[in-house]
């Protein structure tokens, strides 16, 4: 279930409630003031200062919801990670959002239809499958600075392999519902598509140009997490060398376009198919 962004508010207001009735002045041991002061905004924000009310507290939260700390399985711990989870849902990508809203919709088109060409277990993997993709592929555009190079090629690894995971999950879903939708049919997909597969899908002897070639990082650029650089030479003349470097953000909102489109083009089919008499 996708929460509106108003529901979700009202969840963030009434959890940094709890959490401030938990977090008394005279107990020892709990998280900095700074942190407490985030909450207190939030709950008392005007609605059009909430989102960056839940900005500062999801910048200030993470290292209080550590384990390790007295409070960490105490009710204030519990209720730091609610507002937190509830605050990163808020913020979340409008793209990332509309992905999950069209899987909403294919549930209730689904339950109100009543046909379904596959076993309905099928078509809940698959929405799963593509719900936890988008909200993957919409936490890479939410990482800080990357502090390591591993963390950085970790990160770039797992946001292609997540578009991946989407795009098949869309495909999948569209499968379920009686339609062969490919995602690389669709504006954007297929630069998506072969982007993921020359750096984390085929690397090595993957064919470009009808042509085998070698695809890796650029190491000197492979900390800054707003581009993925990818050198490439052919295996049949090595000596010459070619490059693209790729924006994160790009494929990050046109991966979760694609998505969102092939999930609306199966809806319109079924619907327009089933319609209710």
């Amino acid at each position: 279930m996708v929460w509106h962004p108003d529901q979700l508010g009202d969840r963030a207001r009434a959890l940094a409630q709890a959490t401030l009735d938990h977090w008394t002045d005279d107990a020892e041991g709990l998280p900095g003031a700074t942190l407490r002061d985030t909450v207190i905004r939030v709950q008392n924000v005007p609605t059009d200062g909430l989102g960056s009310a839940l900005e500062e507290f999801v910048i200030a939260a993470p290292e209080a919801m550590g384990t390790g700390h007295p409070w960490s399985d105490a009710p204030l711990g519990v209720l730091l990670r609610g507002l937190y989870s509830v605050a990163r849902q808020y913020l979340r990508l409008p793209e990332a959002q509309e992905v999950l809203r069209q899987c909403d919709d294919v549930r209730v088109a689904v339950e109100t239809a009543g046909h379904l060409d596959s076993h309905p277990n099928e078509l809940m993997a698959a929405l799963t499958v593509v719900e936890d993709a988008a909200n993957a592929i919409a936490g890479y555009a939410a990482l800080p600075p990357f502090g390591h190079v591993d963390e950085a090629y970790l990160a770039k690894y797992g946001l292609l392999q997540a578009l991946q995971v989407g795009f098949d999950g869309a495909e999948a879903v569209a499968q379920c519902l009686g339609y062969r939708i490919r995602a690389d049919s669709v504006a954007g997909g297929k630069a998506v598509k072969i982007a993921r597969n020359i750096v984390a899908g085929h690397p090595i002897g993957g064919t470009m140009a009808g042509a085998s070639w070698h695809h890796f990082h650029d190491r000197a650029s492979a900390h800054e997490n707003a581009v993925i650089r990818v050198m490439s030479f052919s295996r049949t003349d090595p000596e010459p060398w070619t490059g693209q470097t790729l924006p994160t953000d790009e494929l990050v909102t046109d991966g979760l376009g694609v998505i969102a489109e092939v999930l609306r083009r199966a809806l319109v089919e079924y619907s327009e198919h089933h319609q209710q008499p």
